[in-house]
């Protein structure tokens, strides 16, 4: 029910390393979802260290942010 866009940037900074707390850092995502005069926006990192192994939430994000709505009155 909102429109809105996502943003994937792999060009990291050393900035971005120290904004994030993460080393290894790989990919970031900015989104925002626009309904009416209202808004809801993000950032985070979309690679995780887990077990020792960098795994790519990429996929996950987009799912979620596209089954998600705005429901504001």
């Amino acid at each position: 029910n909102a429109q809105g866009f996502l943003i994937i940037d792999e060009n990291i900074s050393e900035m971005d390393k120290t904004i994030y707390e993460d080393d290894n850092i790989k990919k970031k995502f900015y989104f925002c979802m626009i309904d009416g005069s209202h808004a809801l926006c993000g950032a985070g990192s979309l690679i995780r260290k887990i077990d020792n192994q960098l795994i790519d939430f990429t996929p996950y994000i987009l799912k979620s942010l596209e089954s998600m709505e705005i429901g504001v009155n």
